[in-house]
């Protein structure tokens, strides 16, 4: 009977590696859809602006919920996935009506980034203007 090869531990070593650092990339980047995302405290260097990314799919926002720190300039990176269909994210007050930050509208299969100005302190909601539904609405903690 012949050995096994000597290789063999070190491959599958390896491929463990690999799948384990994959995992943490992937946990790095954001929350599963969904989930709420906060923003990195800013740093005394006054780095980039906080920065999310939302996906529009069947009429739905894949995150619910955004944290910014108070008076910090943040983006989110907007893509949506329903063709011959459009959206955006406006921010407005809890009332869901009054308008704080309005955004184009974007046509499925679009992707753009939306520039949002610092915010006092307080909860907004981000939602959709053409679909105003629950699916499309979220909350924006400023604090």
């Amino acid at each position: 009977m012949k050995a096994p090869s000597p290789r063999s531990p070190r491959r599958l070593l390896l491929v463990g590696v690999v799948l384990v650092a994959i995992a943490a990339f992937v946990q790095a980047c954001g929350g599963s859809p969904g989930t709420a995302v906060d923003s990195p405290a800013p740093s005394a260097d006054d780095g980039p602006a906080p920065a999310f990314e939302i996906v529009a799919e069947n009429n739905a926002y894949d995150i619910n919920a955004i944290a910014v720190p108070a008076g910090t300039p943040f983006t989110i990176m907007f893509s949506s996935k329903d063709l011959g269909d459009f959206h955006d994210i406006d921010i407005r007050a809890v009332d869901k009506q009054t308008e704080i930050q309005g955004q184009k509208v974007v046509g499925g299969g679009e992707s753009i980034t939306y520039e949002y100005d610092g915010l006092p302190a307080g909860t907004y909601v981000f939602i959709c203007s053409v679909h105003p539904v629950p699916e499309m609405t979220g909350t924006l903690t400023v604090k």
